[in-house]
């Protein structure tokens, strides 16, 4: 079941022993809408395969991003501080893993190792 659907079974628990004259604070209002949207990034975000999992527990730690170019390749990505200024290296995967991350489209936005690390395994 999803998140989404988890918090607002909790919600209709708690709010059906309300009567209907019973007021309910903005504020409470508020904070629901914050955990909805919390439940809805979590709902969102990719499952991982265990070889992908694998992967990127074993990633030196220095690579930040995720990405493919407009060919459909997967890389490693960085920002690098030199004394000319920033830079970003690539890494190209080809080869190097079984790792596919399919959910990554090409050309799409970049993803952060870190978020992708707190990605759930499929079973």
């Amino acid at each position: 079941m999803s998140y989404i659907k988890n918090r607002l079974k909790q919600y209709k628990d708690k709010y059906s022993k309300y009567s209907k004259h019973d007021g309910v604070y903005v504020e409470d209002v508020l904070v629901m809408l914050e955990q909805l949207q919390e439940d809805l990034e979590r709902d969102e975000r990719p499952k991982l395969t265990k070889n992908e999992k694998s992967f990127l527990e074993a990633l030196d730690p220095s690579w930040s991003y995720n990405l493919r170019n407009g060919r459909g390749q997967l890389y490693l990505g960085r920002k690098v501080e030199s004394m000319y200024g920033s830079t970003y290296k690539y890494l190209c995967l080809e080869g190097i893993t079984n790792a596919k991350f399919d959910f990554i489209e090409e050309e799409d936005r970049s993803w952060l190792i870190s978020d992708l690390k707190e990605c759930e395994v499929e079973v």
